[in-house]
């Protein structure tokens, strides 16, 4: 019996012989501020639909310098996306964003775990439980301050790229963005300014000569249009890494690991809202049935408090056959 579990086991992680990189998984930043940007996923050579929710749970607050900032709640962005690649490697996309900022309910499971396990909860268990409050006061004058939820359409997002190079295992591409002020900054739901942005993303199958074992790395910057929420402390150029793994087990699970990086949105004394930000991931991919595939995957906070403490991450996905491989 034991010997048969085995071979089971050794079939379902030897039972893939695919070079074909892996794609990352597409975890957004849900911080109240921090989403209201362009910044842009891992695009790859996706081809088909997608829904995705991001969910954040935040409780972070700073006085320095007299701005003070607290943001306590729960942030979700969900997202209907549309992506399209030709034969001649040209890839095109839609992304549709609703965005809803709650009080939430995650509060006590968060302080809960933090308990079990001797973490610092960071005053959480002083603050009200399941609280909405988003607050912005520079020198004494209150700039945001959201204590109802609110919710809306996001800012909608054009992209298109250009594969530069794909041959066996290696996979490059120049990519741009366009963010449209869809949304209301009133609500937090978009920036009211234009974004443009433009990146490279580089994919690598056979990492170290491991079948299996793919990098994603991604780099560029984002030109931000001028926000109607603190215009006058905003940059006009926010920059942004990814580095990502991925291990195929076979043709229906994929394990994923990954860090993402962005430059401060704000040049402002103020660890929210005036430093960088870098999210760490960890997830994975089932495929359900056909070409619908399913992500699932935490990220957390690894640099300051700009962005969540902890995203929870669930993304559907239609994947055609990809034309360019064909």
């Amino acid at each position: 019996m034991r010997k048969t579990a085995f071979s089971l086991l050794f079939l379902l992680i030897t039972s893939v012989h695919s070079a074909e990189p892996i794609d990352p998984l597409l975890v957004r930043n849900t911080s109240p501020v921090a989403q209201l940007f362009g910044v842009p996923t891992f695009v790859g050579n996706r081809e088909g639909q997608r829904f995705t929710i991001d969910h954040g749970n935040i409780f972070s607050g700073t006085s320095k310098d007299g701005v003070e900032a607290v943001f306590d709640g729960e942030t979700t962005v969900a997202t209907l996306a549309w992506n399209h690649t030709s034969t001649n490697g040209w890839n095109a996309g839609v992304e549709v964003p609703w965005v809803r900022h709650t009080g939430g309910a995650l509060d006590g499971f968060i302080e809960g775990y933090h308990d079990v396990f001797g973490f610092p909860d960071a005053g959480r268990s002083r603050a009200p439980e399941d609280r909405l409050l988003y607050g912005i006061v520079v020198d004494g004058v209150t700039r945001l301050r959201m204590d109802d939820p609110q919710s809306g359409l996001g800012d909608l997002r054009l992209q298109v790229g250009k594969t530069l190079y794909s041959g066996d295992r290696h996979q490059l591409a120049v990519r741009g963005l366009v963010k449209l002020p869809t949304g209301e900054v009133d609500r937090l739901t978009g920036s009211e300014g234009t974004d443009v942005g433009l990146w490279m993303e580089y994919r690598h199958a056979d990492l170290f000569g491991v079948e299996r074992l793919s990098a994603s790395v991604l780099g560029g910057a984002l030109h931000l249009g001028k926000s109607e929420l603190l215009p006058d402390y905003q940059r006009d150029v926010m920059a942004f890494g990814h580095l990502g793994f991925g291990f195929r087990f076979n043709s229906r699970i994929e394990l994923l690991v990954q860090a993402d990086v962005r430059s401060a949105a704000y040049d402002i004394e103020s660890d929210i809202l005036g430093r960088a930000a870098l999210q760490g991931t960890l997830g994975g991919r089932v495929r359900l049935w056909g070409d619908i595939w399913l992500d699932l995957a935490v990220a957390e906070d690894l640099f300051s408090k700009s962005s969540p403490d902890v995203i929870f991450h669930v993304s559907l996905e239609r994947r055609v056959p990809n034309r360019q491989s064909q």
